[in-house]
Parts: structure tokens; C-alpha cells; sequence
């Protein structure tokens, strides 16, 4: 569907358009390759470009779908909930929807449309504006610009340095709502199942910490590795 008129070098257009993808092959003429592909563009654009942004739509956005969402991220949180026996009510939505939400924080389930959202603007954008660079450019920086500036404002992303806080931020009634409707065996979990536990990590952020100072082990160094990997290689 992407065709134009060829320009020649004293301004002068041709008649017809051409594939620009194929220069040579005429567009919107009975029996040109244009004309068969085109049936296929169709069907393709409304499955890929229509059907799957709607297609996860209808899975997230559900209010089930929501609570099932927001709940299993609490879980990974808490360190638990990859197997049927720790996550009994959800393990099958985590089995089958996780990775359009796995890297984000509760609140943001739903980030992967935005995603989605993002790139269909860029290629529209691409697409409709291919005569005009100028216009191009300034659209897809716009849109850059705009969800740049939405990330920012909303940091959507959960890496595990952000499980404490999340657990932290949770009041008393979802805590225990959560942990009634996925009941986790005796030791497994985090530590934070106890109250006293999660009132530290929201004071936390406030409260200064004294270090004390010792020689460096082997183990340390190892230790610090680990966690410096796990930090700069995390989503």
C-alpha cells in the first residue's frame, strides 16, 4: 500500500505511482504484483497492526484480569509464586499472560500497550509522512519525546531492587487479603510476611543508615559482584 509517484530530476512526476519497495512495479493496475499483494497487506494489517494490540487489550484489561495482574506481581515480590503450590489461584494466568507484565510494577500492569502504542504511532507516522522528511522526523520525535517523558514521570519498570519498596507500599489489608487468597507454605516467602518487617522497609527510605567498616573477604567481593550483576544486567 505504500506507493508514490517517481520525480524526475527537473520536477517533472509520473502518471502512475509506484511500489516503493519496487520502483519498477506499477501500483493500483489490474494484474500488477501490487494488486495481488495487496489482499495480503490487508489481511496482515488487521491482524498484526489491529488484532493484537485489541487482542491484549482484552486480556489486561478485564477487572479480573487486573486483580490477577496486580496480585501475581506481589507475589514475585514477595519471591514466591513461580510454581501451583505457591500460587494457586493465579499460576495459570502467570503461566500463560506473564510476559506482558512481568517487567512492570503492579500499578502499571498495562504498560506493554503503551509500548505497543508507541511503535504503531512511529511506523504510522513513517509511513504517512515518507514524501515529507521533515514532517517525518519531527512526528516520530514527538512521539519519542512523549513517552520518554511518560517513563519518566512513572518509572513503570520493576527490577528486584524495587521489590522491597513495593512490599512496603502495600497496606495491611491487601497484604492479608493477598496472602488469604494465596496462602504460601510454612517458609517459603519472603521475610516480609511479618508486619514489623514491612513497617522497617517503609521507614526506610527516611531512616539513616550507620555503616561500619571492616576489612573486605573474598565473599564480600563475591557477594558485591552478584549483586552488581544482577543490578546492571536486570531489566
Amino acid at each position: 500500500m505504500n506507493c508514490s509517484r517517481i520525480e524526475a530530476d527537473d520536477g517533472t512526476k509520473t502518471k502512475h505511482q509506484y511500489m516503493i519497495s519496487a520502483p519498477s512495479e506499477v501500483c493500483w493496475k489490474d494484474g500488477s504484483m501490487q494488486q495481488e499483494l495487496l489482499p495480503w497487506a490487508v489481511l496482515f494489517f488487521i491482524i498484526y497492526t489491529i488484532g493484537y494490540p485489541v487482542l491484549v487489550a482484552w486480556i489486561l484489561l478485564t477487572p479480573a484480569s487486573r486483580e490477577k495482574a496486580q496480585s501475581d506481581q506481589f507475589l514475585r515480590c514477595m519471591g514466591t509464586g513461580s510454581t501451583p503450590r505457591t500460587n494457586k489461584k493465579y499460576y495459570n494466568f502467570r503461566s500463560k499472560y506473564s510476559t506482558l507484565y512481568f517487567k512492570f510494577k503492579p500499578q502499571y500492569y498495562y504498560w506493554a500497550l503503551i509500548i505497543v502504542l508507541r511503535k504503531l504511532l512511529i511506523v504510522t507516522f513513517t509511513l504517512v509522512f515518507h514524501i515529507n522528511a521533515t514532517m517525518q522526523l519531527s512526528m516520530i520525535l514527538l512521539v519519542c519525546f512523549l513517552a520518554y517523558t511518560l517513563q519518566v514521570k512513572y518509572n513503570p519498570y520493576m527490577s528486584r531492587a524495587d521489590y522491597e519498596d513495593i512490599l512496603g507500599d502495600m497496606d495491611q489489608a491487601e497484604y492479608d487479603d493477598l496472602l488469604k487468597r494465596c496462602p504460601q507454605p510454612k517458609g517459603i516467602g519472603y521475610e516480609h510476611f511479618a508486619e514489623e518487617n514491612r513497617d522497617h522497609l517503609k521507614k526506610r527510605r527516611f531512616s539513616v543508615t550507620h555503616v561500619h567498616f571492616r576489612s573486605i573477604t573474598r565473599g564480600d567481593l563475591k557477594a558485591g559482584s552478584e549483586q552488581a550483576l544482577k543490578f546492571l544486567f536486570d531489566y
